[in-house]
């Protein structure tokens, strides 16, 4: 008599706790950082704008910094493999999208740095550890720095979507474990 291998529900599959976590800090991060940017462009008052840019800017910084962390933890801990059974198309477009992504979140807030240099104003992490400069300031390169930024957040916003709507499709279409995967873990 032989006996089939136990192999775990695709349900059961979790992407290890720091990838969890540092998932969900960016989205948040990302998702506070842009209402202060929004919000920013409804404001009058001078210091309230400048409240809210330096939000943007910190939260920026810290989403690079949660890209490296998740970079250094994928690399140590690797990435679980919940499309066990999926075609190599689906799991090269999952690649693809998720490369896209760390892109992403590595240009833009560089983008927003160089932009930030070039108004003539140095980064601070936390408000007072003086980052390098990476350009001098110049109005027309802060202007030029300002459009690929806002163009960045777009490319940054259109991956979002995409990765949300994979999500809800493996959800509901496919019925299988990856959104649940990447899901705070319940009590």
């Amino acid at each position: 008599m032989s006996s089939a291998p136990i192999h775990p529900s695709p349900f059961a599959i979790r992407q290890p706790w720091p990838t969890v976590a540092l998932h969900w800090f960016t989205v948040i991060a990302l998702m506070v950082s842009m209402a202060a940017v929004w919000g920013r462009e409804a404001l009058d008052d001078k210091s309230q704008r400048a409240a809210l840019l330096t939000i943007h800017q910190q939260l920026g910084l810290a989403i690079w910094l949660a890209l490296a962390a998740r970079l250094l933890v994928r690399a140590w801990l690797g990435r679980v493999n919940v499309q066990t059974g999926a075609s190599w198309h689906l799991r090269a477009a999952a690649v693809l999208a998720h490369w896209s992504l760390y892109a992403a979140l590595f240009v833009q807030p560089l983008f927003g740095w160089i932009m930030t240099n070039a108004h003539g104003h140095q980064v601070r992490l936390l408000g007072w550890i003086p980052l390098p400069q990476i350009t001098e300031a110049d109005p027309d390169l802060a202007d030029m720095w300002a459009d690929r930024h806002a163009a960045m957040a777009w490319v940054l916003g259109g991956l979002i979507t995409l990765h949300i709507a994979a999500a809800l499709w493996h959800h509901f279409i496919l019925r299988d474990g990856v959104l649940r995967s990447i899901m705070p873990a319940r009590r």
